[in-house]
């Protein structure tokens, strides 16, 4: 990793991160603010007036639970979706952009290897990913301790945002390595979000049931079940191994392809 060019990656996507981790702030405190033990059954039956609908976003029928609670309404979609924004526009913005715009140039024409350049981003992508991942669960700690002290399972939810972590190595492993075949920034945007965007609504088909429920063999996104992990399924937990597993080969393909290609520049 080269020390320089990570400062100068982090100074051209700290923006988005900031802009990311605000927005999941207001949703994550009002959703946690909305917390009831005792209108849970009021909840459900919302839900279950809208079953193909909620059901299609992850939102289930839950116990009485806060971790119950805090999983069906954030981790069904919102903080699946905004993360994997910062994701693809910050891949493209640390591979494929520089190819575009040129500065690839100056950068290879540095004493830095190409291998050293691809690992560099992706040192900087995942350390980024990890930092939103930790300050969502701070924030989620911190606003149900004050709110609803003693009633948050934290360990649960450590493990839940450890298997969030491992979602979203992968899609930025989908994102680097599209930036790294894509001829130009433009088509590695495409791509970059257009499979990930592609698994998640394939995903949304595959909860509605079902003969749609073959559907979920095809997507990520079902390797990653909060409500499984909090239960102790097995099968939970090997997901995110498979998970953190392709996120490695796919961003180990990344820097093959990416050392070897022609840049045309």
């Amino acid at each position: 990793m080269n020390a320089a060019l990570y400062r100068r990656g982090i100074a051209q996507t700290w923006k988005v991160l900031v802009i990311i981790a605000v927005v999941l702030t207001m949703y994550t405190v009002i959703i946690i603010g909305m917390y009831n033990p005792t209108q849970t059954e009021l909840l459900n039956q919302f839900i279950a007036s809208m079953p193909d609908v909620m059901n299609s976003l992850g939102m289930k029928a839950q116990s009485a639970h806060l971790i119950a609670f805090i999983i069906s309404y954030l981790y069904g979609m919102l903080l699946l979706i905004f993360p994997m924004v910062f994701t693809v526009i910050s891949a493209n913005t640390l591979v494929s952009k520089h190819i575009d715009q040129g500065s690839m140039v100056t950068l290879l024409a540095a004493p830095i290897k190409r291998r050293q350049v691809m690992l560099t981003q992706i040192t900087v992508l995942i350390s980024e990913i990890a930092l939103l991942v930790l300050y969502l669960t701070a924030l989620e700690i911190t606003v149900s301790q004050i709110q609803f002290p003693g009633q948050l399972e934290i360990g649960t939810l450590l493990v839940v945002n450890l298997g969030l972590f491992g979602l979203q190595s992968c899609i930025a492993g989908i994102s680097i390595l599209c930036s790294a075949i894509a001829q130009d920034s433009s088509h590695a945007l495409l791509f970059s979000a257009g499979v990930p965007t592609l698994m998640y609504v394939v995903q949304m088909m595959a909860n509605l049931g079902g003969n749609l429920k073959i559907a979920r063999y095809f997507t990520m996104f079902s390797l990653y079940s909060p409500d499984d992990l909090v239960s102790g399924q097995t099968w939970a937990a090997v997901g995110v191994v498979v998970l953190f597993t392709a996120a490695i080969v796919l961003f180990v393909g990344a820097v093959r392809i990416f050392n070897t290609r022609d840049l045309n520049i």
